[in-house]
């Protein structure tokens, strides 16, 4: 079969007849005006996926992208945006920020809404100490605004890594297992749990009082 590969002088690009056009240093698969560096856009009724990077020698791995848009890693056929397979033990995913500064935060953030901004939920964990040591905050906003997204500002639970657990605080008292810290409206005296292994504090400060 032969390939024709023609300059279009009016255009101002190449053009392959099976498909591919290059235009002003852009690339272009099933399209004659690419807007990006590599534009892929298949013919009316394609089903297949649109992009594919895959080893020759282990089955099943690499990277797909589907005509819907979903991609897969480790599969040929993701089921949701982002759908992971690794078939060998420890499979995780790592979200990694390079940093020594104390405070930074790195995570994940959950949205259902209207609004593109507006991710009320999150998991985040920040950096508290040397050799990357730091504690898991699970974060919810209540906020009107869906500009409003969760930060540590909105951490419902902490853990730190000693293990200490707080519940409406992020730094749960040195000698307790679960800390936990009520509502600025609660002033109440609270019931003495030091036997149970864990505190708790009104809106005041005061802890473990009868």
């Amino acid at each position: 079969t032969l390939t024709t590969i023609q300059w279009n002088n009016t255009a101002s690009n190449w053009s392959i007849d099976k498909g591919l056009n290059i235009t002003s240093g852009n690339v272009g698969i099933g399209t004659s005006s690419p807007s990006y560096a590599l534009d892929v856009a298949p013919l009316s009724g394609f089903t297949g996926n649109l992009f594919r990077v895959a080893s020759s020698t282990v089955a099943g791995s690499g990277m797909v992208i589907t005509n819907s848009g979903n991609v897969g890693i480790g599969t040929t056929s993701p089921s949701n945006l982002l759908h992971i397979i690794n078939t060998t033990s420890g499979a995780k995913l790592d979200i990694t920020q390079y940093t020594t500064t104390l405070g930074d935060i790195t995570g994940i953030n959950f949205g259902v809404t209207s609004a593109a901004t507006a991710r009320k939920g999150a998991i985040l964990y920040e950096r508290t100490g040397g050799n990357g040591i730091g504690a898991l905050h699970f974060a919810l906003n209540s906020g009107s605004s869906d500009t409003n997204n969760a930060s540590l500002a909105d951490a419902r639970m902490s853990i730190l890594n000693s293990g200490n657990v707080g519940i409406g605080t992020t730094g749960p008292d040195s000698g307790a297992k679960l800390e936990v810290e009520v509502s600025s409206s609660d002033t109440g005296a609270l019931p003495d749990a030091t036997s149970l292994g864990f505190r708790l504090n009104n809106a005041n400060g005061t802890a473990n009082t009868n």
